[in-house]
C-alpha cells in the first residue's frame, strides 16, 4: 500500500516539533507548584488527569499539561516544556521534562513496518532524531513495534517511538523523549493503555420512502 507523502511529512513535522518541547526554561513558571513531576516520582502513579481533543482522549499524571491538535494531543509533566513545544525552541532537555506526544494516523497509510520503513529516507543527520533498531512490543492490548530514539550529537536526550494499530482504521504513533537517564517506560506504557477513540458517527439517512412522504405534504 502506498504511503501518502503528505500524511508522512505531517507525522514528521509534528515529530520535529516534539523534541523542542523538552527545552523547559529554567525559571519556569507553571502551575505546578512543589510538586514533583519528574519521569520518576511519576513511575507507577495513577493518570487522574485527561484530555479530549479531535476524538482522542488520553490521560496523564496529575501536575502535568496537555494540548490537542487535529491529529492527536501533546502532553508534557510542565508549562514550560510544553511552551517551548509551542514555541518550537532549540531542543535543550532538563531534568523532569516529559514529553509525550500521541497522534493518531489512518491504517490506510501502511502498518506499522511501511511507516517504519520510511523513517530511514525520511530522517536527515540535521534532524534533532533518528530512530533505532526496531522491535516488536506489546503494550496492554495493542501489539506493534518500538525503536528507541537516538540523538544528535550536542542533544542529552532519551526517548522512544512506538507504532501500534489501535483498530482496524488507526495506528498510533507515539513519541515520548525526556532527558538522559530519566526515561520512564512504565509511565509511558500507562499513557498508551490509557488512549480511547471516539467510535465514528454513523451518518443517517432519511429512508426514500420517508422524503416521498415529506413532499406530497409540502405540495398539499
Amino acid at each position: 500500500m502506498k504511503l501518502k507523502r503528505i500524511a508522512l511529512l505531517m507525522m514528521l513535522v509534528l515529530v520535529a516539533s516534539v523534541i523542542a518541547a523538552c527545552g523547559g526554561d529554567d525559571d519556569d513558571s507553571g502551575d505546578s507548584g512543589d510538586e514533583d513531576t519528574s519521569a520518576e516520582a511519576q513511575s507507577g502513579s495513577d493518570l487522574p488527569q485527561s484530555i479530549t481533543d479531535s476524538g482522542i482522549t488520553v490521560s496523564y499524571p496529575d501536575g502535568w499539561v496537555g494540548i490537542g491538535s487535529p491529529v492527536g494531543v501533546a502532553l508534557a509533566s510542565n508549562q514550560g516544556a510544553l511552551d517551548s513545544f509551542l514555541n518550537g525552541d532549540e531542543p535543550n532537555p532538563t531534568e523532569g521534562d516529559v514529553v509525550v506526544q500521541v497522534l493518531t494516523v489512518p491504517s490506510e497509510e501502511g502498518d506499522p513496518e511501511t511507516l517504519f520503513a520510511t523513517f530511514p529516507t525520511e530522517v536527515s543527520e540535521d534532524d534533532p532524531f533518528a530512530p533505532g533498531e526496531r522491535s516488536d512490543v506489546t503494550i496492554g492490548d495493542l501489539s506493534g513495534l518500538s525503536a528507541p530514539l537516538t540523538f544528535r550529537e550536542g542533544i542529552d536526550g532519551e526517548g522512544a517511538l512506538y507504532l501500534l494499530p489501535y483498530d482496524e482504521e488507526t495506528t498510533l504513533f507515539v513519541i515520548a523523549i525526556t532527558a538522559s537517564g530519566a526515561f520512564d517506560e512504565d509511565l509511558v506504557s500507562d499513557i498508551i493503555q490509557s488512549v480511547e477513540l471516539a467510535a465514528p458517527e454513523a451518518a443517517t439517512e432519511e429512508p426514500d420512502d420517508a422524503l416521498d412522504t415529506d413532499t406530497e405534504e409540502d405540495e398539499g
